[in-house]
């Protein structure tokens, strides 16, 4: 990639500025001859397995994830709470006044506390970093609601992590049982 000094010019007869910048980005591929007896594949795409959810059930899906990536990197102490708030049945959405989810919606965000729920003893690694590696692959015989909360969980632990990473910020660590 290579950037250079661009020359603004305008049709209206005011004068040229060099003041904006121009970028350049190359690339090149080797392409390779089919073998004469390989018959072309058409890819074959992947049955859509999730659920369908609203525009609307999709961005809170979403909210709960990105809050639930926000407390693994900054506070994973309060993960019971958060998860807690997101099922539901919460008496906050009473107060407020705020409808229950779907049935779809509420399933998935249910499934996001079984996503976090490791069989083994919490490694001193960051939470953040430990969570993204169990939501990777789905195991098989997924549900079609842990799916879609896995993928919704995994993209907001990536957007979370990468800004840590560029900054050379730390992420939080869990504490040993009586160190703090």
């Amino acid at each position: 990639m290579t950037n250079g000094v661009a020359i603004r010019r305008s049709g209206d007869g005011r004068r040229p500025v060099e003041k904006c910048t121009e970028f350049f980005d190359v690339g090149v591929h080797q392409v390779h001859a089919a073998n004469p007896g390989a018959a072309p594949r058409a890819p074959q795409p992947e049955p859509l397995a999730e659920p369908r959810l609203e525009p609307e059930e999709l961005t809170i899906l979403m909210s709960w994830a990105e809050a639930i990536a926000e407390v693994l990197a900054s506070a994973p102490e309060r993960l019971h709470h958060t998860l807690s708030e997101a099922q539901t049945g919460g008496t906050w959405r009473a107060e407020l006044d705020i409808p229950e989810p779907s049935a779809t919606l509420s399933q998935t965000i249910d499934a996001l506390p079984r996503l976090l729920t490791h069989p083994t003893p919490p490694r001193l690694e960051p939470p953040l970093e430990q969570a993204l590696a169990g939501v990777n692959d789905p195991p098989p015989g997924a549900g079609e609601h842990e799916i879609l909360a896995r993928r919704a969980l995994r993209s907001a632990l990536e957007q979370r992590r990468t800004p840590h990473q560029k900054l050379g910020l730390s992420l939080a660590r869990r504490h040993p049982p009586g160190e703090r």
